[in-house]
């Protein structure tokens, strides 16, 4: 019998089966999100072919492809800087002490 020994899942799977699981709760759901994602990249190519009179060419695909990959870099270098100022201090607030009357 080959599994993972400890996890949580084929503990479960061992005592309701009397053997161990060898694919994990995670995988399952790595494996059915791949699905999804290829399924929905096919139906979604075969939609955008078939609706349009005219086809997109290699430059055309070349621009959306750019444009796609420029987005996730300008995200993802907002999300750098949002964790970078919270962990080096330029997020406080630089306060007054309040020593004044109010």
């Amino acid at each position: 019998m080959s599994g993972v020994v400890g996890n949580e899942n084929n503990d479960f799977h061992r005592r309701a089966t009397g053997t161990v699981c060898p694919v994990s709760r995670t995988d399952w759901i790595l494996a059915i999100t791949a699905v999804l994602v290829t399924v929905g990249v096919f139906v979604a190519v075969f939609q955008m072919n078939s609706g349009l009179s005219s086809s997109i060419g290699v430059v055309g695909w070349f621009a959306y492809a750019m444009g796609a990959l420029m987005s996730i870099a300008v995200a993802g270098g907002l999300f750098f800087l949002t964790f970078y100022s919270a962990r080096n201090g330029y997020d406080n607030l630089d306060r007054p002490d309040d020593d004044s009357p109010s």
